[in-house]
């Protein structure tokens, strides 16, 4: 599974962009030219299905702390392979071995 790099997340942010600015004109231009209870109507709807892509009738979606994952209206699905370690958050605070622990000299017993 190939890497995103640096240039094409920005590519890919720049295009979201560029369409948020699209689809807010297009959608401000159509309620703008709609009699005042059609008006209320559509909007009335258009927060619906933002509420319904979101996950959250705040239009918010998941959140989540320092150090935390969260997830709105999708699944994740996290994979490790090749004697690796895979998590959408990993917190370590000591010594991690992965596979046989390499051998490490016999202390001397009192």
């Amino acid at each position: 599974m190939p890497l995103w790099k640096p240039q094409m997340v920005m590519k890919v942010e720049r295009a979201r962009v560029r369409q948020e600015a699209v689809w807010q004109t297009r959608f401000e231009a159509l309620l703008e030219n709609l009699p005042e209870p059609e008006r209320d109507a559509a909007a009335l709807e258009l927060q619906a299905l933002i509420d319904e892509v979101t996950g959250s009738p705040t239009g918010v979606g998941a959140q989540a702390g320092d150090g935390g994952l969260a997830v709105a209206g999708g699944d994740v699905h996290v994979q490790a392979e090749g004697g690796s370690i895979a998590g959408g958050v990993n917190n370590f605070g000591g010594e991690v071995t992965l596979g046989t622990r390499p051998s490490q000299p016999e202390r001397e017993r009192p």
